[in-house]
């Protein structure tokens, strides 16, 4: 995710993402092509609604939304909430069931740039490696005369997540 404070640069790169042009994108937003291009460039400040609407329009993952808004100077709208916090404690268990319902068969629950987030006991038992911090993406396709390095869209096509073998496993 590009985090440099500039909201044009940002919303440049994700109709490059989505290869919307600045008419269409106008035309899905309502606003003008004119307004877009000064946005674009830095000399219009958007509204907060305005990079709302953008964002809706270019049909971007809530938690980019969030570094729309801040790059615009305005205050994240969505949470970004992780799995361990009481709030998901419902979608936490019924994943959880999930996994131990298929307990014969190794299970791995990831996030979108393949890091393990859970895994059942079939699973835990069949590999010999700490899982916990691994990114599967990585571990998959790691055969002889592979790259260290792997660049993988996530299946949005909208973050690019960089898989390494240094600690830090995955860079985006």
């Amino acid at each position: 995710m590009l985090r440099n404070g500039n909201f044009g640069v940002l919303l440049r790169h994700w109709r490059d993402v989505r290869r919307v042009s600045q008419l269409d994108l106008s035309l899905d937003a309502d606003i003008s092509t004119r307004h877009l291009s000064c946005v674009e460039t830095g000399r219009a400040q958007p509204s907060r609604e305005m990079v709302v609407r953008l964002a809706e329009a270019l049909q971007v993952p809530l938690r980019e939304r969030n570094a729309l808004l801040v790059a615009a100077g305005y205050a994240p709208l969505y949470r970004d909430t992780a799995l361990d916090t009481p709030e998901l404690d419902a979608a936490r268990q019924a994943a959880e069931l999930l996994m131990a319902q298929l307990e014969p068969y190794p299970v791995l629950l990831v996030d979108r740039c393949w890091n393990t987030l859970r895994m059942n006991g079939a699973k835990r038992s069949c590999d010999d490696a700490n899982l916990e911090t691994t990114n599967r993406l990585f571990a998959t396709v790691r055969w002889p005369f592979s790259s260290p390095r792997i660049t993988w869209a996530s299946l949005d096509s909208a973050k690019p997540c960089v898989a390494t073998d240094s600690p830090d496993v995955v860079k985006g």
